[in-house]
């Protein structure tokens, strides 16, 4: 009769592991390997906000006499810097209703200080902000609105998304071994090896000079290329602060998203003007930032039915708190909205992998 049963020795080595990673982590040069801190849906994208130092408009010149300076200083400007700071102002924005509730703000904040998710001294320059914050137009035409007129019905909080990166590619490679009519798998080209298509930092940089407009500075690919991380194939993931909707041109909605960003550019008005904004913007890699969370939006909303980017997508809309007021219109806040080709590119891009 038939000998006994034995389990088959493996004799191929484990394939190696599908990368996980964040915004966070490639703009600060290294992908992260493992799934560790990404299972419980933290944020990551936000612990990058930081103290940017004095800033190139009037923070950076010459010294203002004290009645000018006082006119020119922003109410944030000696408000701490720092990822605690970045961390609770964002969950306390998700929090609140902006169009206005004075005694439930005081109460989120100061349970945040309770828990220690925000500095305590934070609170009251928090609080006394909120109201500037809410009622100051972000503007840009079509999007000529307030915070305080939008209804907790017409947005979405910290919505969470996840990037497949160059997993189509990994699907048409895999042959499986003995397959009718297949070749032997390659391992060269298994997920995870050296030669897998992966996408890196020049790979992204191609997509956006290949693409260029709106208010993407001319130079921004270039640095993006010269980023020191690794290419990766796997997964991006993330969370969008805030999307919204408003009426577009034929009464459908059309959506928009919000970044916040507790940065501290410097002390002044000048600090947060557009040109400031646009730097703060490259320096930290905002704009790759945008196009992923442009394309992770557009890819949720073509999933229904009648969804066209040209009326269903407004833009982005990233608010830096400490430079708003409602007397001075477009400061802190840059807006955009990416062409569609170049969407399309970085779409095709993670879908496929490097060509």
């Amino acid at each position: 009769g038939p000998g006994p049963l034995r389990a088959r020795v493996a004799r191929r080595k484990p394939r190696q592991r599908l990368d996980r990673s964040s915004f966070t982590a490639l703009a600060r040069g290294a992908f992260e390997a493992s799934a560790a801190g990404l299972a419980d849906g933290q944020d990551h994208d936000r612990l990058i906000d930081a103290d940017l130092g004095p800033g190139a408009g009037a923070s950076a010149g010459a010294a203002l006499d004290p009645t000018a300076e006082a006119a020119e200083r922003v109410p944030l400007a000696d408000l701490v810097a720092g990822t605690r700071l970045g961390t609770g102002m964002h969950l306390l924005l998700e929090r609140i209703d902006f169009r206005g509730d004075p005694i439930g703000w005081r109460q989120q904040a100061e349970q945040l200080a309770r828990r220690r998710a925000l500095p305590a001294e934070a609170v009251e320059p928090l609080l006394g902000s909120l109201n500037t914050l809410v009622q100051t137009p972000l503007g840009h035409g079509a999007l000529d609105f307030r915070l305080a007129d939008l209804s907790r019905r017409d947005r979405i909080d910290e919505m969470g998304y996840v990037l497949p990166v160059a997993l189509e590619a990994a699907a048409g490679r895999f042959v499986p071994p003995g397959a009718a009519g297949g070749a032997p798998r390659d391992r060269r080209t298994a997920p995870g090896s050296a030669a897998f298509p992966r996408v890196g930092p020049a790979d992204l940089a191609r997509v956006l000079a290949a693409h260029p407009g709106g208010g993407l500075p001319e130079d921004y690919p270039r640095q993006l290329e010269r980023l020191p991380a690794q290419a990766i194939a796997g997964w991006l993931r993330g969370s969008l602060d805030l999307v919204f909707r408003r009426p577009g041109p034929q009464g459908a909605a059309c959506w928009y998203l919000i970044d916040w960003k507790s940065n501290r550019l410097g002390r002044h008005w000048s600090d947060y003007a557009p040109e400031r904004l646009a730097q703060a913007m490259a320096q930290h890699h905002y704009f790759l930032q945008a196009h992923l969370y442009t394309l992770a939006l557009h890819r949720h909303l073509a999933r229904h039915a009648g969804y066209d980017y040209a009326t269903g997508f407004g833009g982005f809309l990233y608010v830096f708190v400490r430079g708003m007021h409602p007397d001075r219109p477009g400061s802190g806040v840059l807006f955009d909205r990416p062409p569609l080709a170049r969407i399309e590119a970085l779409d095709a891009l993670l879908r496929e992998g490097r060509r």
